[in-house]
């Protein structure tokens, strides 16, 4: 375990005598099981236990599940643990789960992971009201608001309607660009989320992005290090 502190490095400067001192740390156990009610078969995927505060995906530890779904992840400092599993079965369907485990100064036994279904949401893009003659080439991307969950993308077809599988249900913010144009307004399942956040069920949903083409323009100069760019 260690502890940080912050230094400042002055521009064009250099940082020296930066000593790093680790300390021992006793390391726990998390143990539990991994509940899969009407998932096909077994669970593949690892246990994930990733320090909650910084989701720090080199610091995480993983443990197996074994065959009845027990699973014993080792090492485990004090602190509060994201545990995450991440399974798809197929190209259309998969599993998660996510609990946070707080370790103090004791091993933590009997933990209950149950996974669910992930879900589907269907969608189309609009340009400026009107469902595109010649879609531009366009992705949709949902990028995840909590950091133990997999951001989401996939690419709009012809005639402007897009499919995402696997979600996990979870707040988003969605986000969509092509060349000339916006994203200006965002509808889910009947609601307009500020920002172009939007909580997505188990049910999933219907996703509505509305793109505009009145973008303007933005100029000036740069200065750097003394430089001007125009």
């Amino acid at each position: 375990s260690s502890q940080a502190t912050a230094n400042q490095l002055p521009a064009g400067g250099e940082l020296g005598g930066i000593d790093i001192r680790m300390r021992k740390a006793r390391g726990y156990h998390i143990r539990g099981k991994a509940l899969a009610p009407g998932s096909p078969g077994r669970l593949d995927a690892p246990i994930m236990l990733i320090p909650c505060e910084t989701a720090n995906a080199p610091g995480a530890v993983y443990a197996p599940i074994l065959a009845d779904g027990r699973f014993d992840a080792t090492g485990i400092v004090p602190g509060a643990w994201c545990a995450v599993i991440n399974q798809l079965t197929d190209n259309t369907h998969g599993f998660y789960a996510r609990q946070t485990v707080t370790v103090t100064d004791h091993d933590v036994d009997d933990v209950a992971l149950t996974v669910a279904p992930t879900t589907e949401i269907h969608g189309q893009v609009l340009v400026d009201g009107q469902a595109p003659t010649k879609p531009p080439q366009l992705g949709v991307q949902l990028e995840p608001l909590e950091n133990t969950v997999r951001g989401m993308g996939v690419g709009v077809l012809p005639d402007g309607t897009f499919t995402m599988l696997n979600v996990e249900p979870a707040p988003y913010r969605v986000v969509a660009n092509s060349f000339g144009m916006y994203l200006k307004a965002v509808r889910f399942n009947g609601q307009d989320p500020p920002n172009g956040h939007i909580q997505v069920p188990p049910t999933g949903g219907q996703l509505t992005l509305l793109l505009a083409t009145d973008s303007g323009e933005l100029s000036g100069t740069a200065e750097i290090a003394g430089l001007v760019v125009s």
